[in-house]
């Protein structure tokens, strides 16, 4: 019961594939794991010796750091760890778009770290979740240490039970979504009260989740870890705290191996430490261009370009377009509160989104005003060459209606029906693979230059 229940509460937190652009659509800020090492050392968790390199001469020197014995001549029984710095899970399976194979190797020289790193830097790693590839632009230098056992241990912000659920589980070193369908029962939860905090049975329960002995100084540790690391949750206005694997070693330690950390991007102003190591080359360049005039912006992999407001129409709007026959490219939600600026923005990403075919307009006017999309939209019609399907309704549709109406852009199609409009969408794409592409090329990649 509570492994099935803890099974679709962890499924529940990942982004379906649909919804991804190169690295994900997230509206919450995923931070690179040497930044969650960094912040987690200072909280006092067991984080091992790692450093940060931007290039293979300084990588070299930094395995040398971590290996004071090694000369760059000879091996020896020293090692260290070398992970690229890139926001996606199965980077030791992946590979990058050179040909190089893993991004997670284990080494045994000074110069070896070097030619990996080499192959590393500069590089897009090609993943499971990343398919298209990420730029990996650091890699991170790891002290080496045997491990006896790999442990699995998170704190989420769970949805059913509307607080923190901490998640144990002894099958650690792989993802906790195979270990839910390979063994469920193996999956422990504990609902903390967001009042009470982490009891001192719940951090007893973990540790006998975790299969640690009570007479060992590994269930003590374990016990002061889960402590840390709920308040290291709290403190940072966390979403996820995931350690996988938690490492116990021969010598009855236990090390975060490896984590993943995700911060409420609400949260932004209060962390703005935290916000300050937001690395937009992880993240889709539409979304963060997007994201500066507080549009919502997620790239999907349809050729209907989607402008809405508000998620529940977003949702529908896709629905219906499936329900057509044809998939949406993107939605990008103005919200209820966009200016001038905003609209400008939205269909200057719209234009320059190269799978965008047709822009379908779809606006349901309550606090934002449907004549207010129609100015922003006759203002960018310059810039705007793709066909353009709209349908207005509620807050001054009426005048928005007339005023697109009157103002003579050739490829603005103007609909009442719901229906009616997704047809008319559906019609302009299967005509616009019979045409040649549109010439764009004195706009693309303009709007994107904020996003660097």
């Amino acid at each position: 019961m509570l492994a099935s229940r803890c099974c679709r509460s962890v499924l529940s937190r990942t982004v379906p594939r649909a919804m991804v652009a190169r690295g994900g659509a997230l509206r919450h800020l995923n931070v690179q794991e040497y930044v969650s090492m960094e912040l987690m050392r200072s909280s006092g968790l067991p984080v091992p010796i790692c450093y940060t390199a931007t290039t293979p001469e300084e990588a070299e020197q930094l395995y040398r750091k971590l290996n004071p014995k090694t000369s760059s001549n000879s091996q020896t029984e020293e090692a260290a760890i070398i992970k690229a710095q890139v926001l996606t899970g199965g980077r030791g399976k992946g590979h990058f778009d050179n040909g190089f194979q893993g991004g997670v190797k284990f080494l045994t020289s000074a110069s070896q770290t070097r030619e990996v790193a080499e192959q590393m830097l500069g590089a897009n790693l090609i993943t499971k979740q990343a398919p298209n590839g990420l730029p990996c632009n650091k890699v991170l230098l790891r002290e080496c240490f045997d491990l006896e056992r790999e442990l699995y241990l998170s704190i989420i912000l769970d949805r059913k039970s509307g607080g923190p659920l901490i998640v144990a589980s002894p099958c650690g070193g792989t993802s906790i979504e195979e270990v839910a369908e390979s063994n469920p029962e193996l999956i422990f939860t504990e609902e903390v009260d967001i009042e009470e905090g982490v009891t001192e049975q719940q951090c007893h329960n973990v540790a006998n989740y975790l299969q640690l002995d009570p007479d060992t100084e590994a269930y003590q540790i374990c016990i002061q870890l889960v402590r840390n690391l709920y308040e290291f949750f709290l403190e940072n206005d966390s979403l996820q705290v995931e350690i996988n694997p938690l490492a116990q070693t021969p010598q009855g330690k236990l090390v975060i191996a490896d984590a993943k950390w995700v911060v409420d991007d609400k949260a932004a102003a209060r962390q703005s430490h935290i916000f300050a190591t937001r690395d937009v080359s992880q993240e889709d360049a539409r979304e963060v261009f997007a994201s500066q005039y507080g549009l919502n912006y997620v790239g999907l992999d349809g050729s209907i370009g989607c402008l809405v407001n508000g998620a529940g129409l977003s949702m529908a709007n896709m629905d219906l377009l499936a329900l057509n026959g044809v998939s949406p490219a993107c939605f990008l939600d103005v919200g209820g509160a966009a200016d001038q600026k905003a609209i400008d923005a939205a269909f200057t990403v719209l234009q320059n989104d190269d799978k965008v075919k047709v822009i379908f307009v779809n606006i349901f006017g309550g606090i934002v005003r449907c004549d207010l999309i129609a100015e922003g939209l006759i203002r960018a019609s310059d810039n705007v060459t793709k066909p353009i399907v709209v349908r207005l309704e509620g807050n001054n549709s009426s005048r928005g209606m007339e005023l697109l109406k009157k103002s003579g852009i050739d490829n603005l199609i103007v609909e009442q029906e719901w229906k009616t409009a997704v047809n008319t969408a559906k019609s302009l794409y299967i005509n616009s693979l019979l045409k040649p592409a549109y010439d764009d090329d004195a706009l693309s990649g303009a709007c994107f230059a904020a996003a660097g």
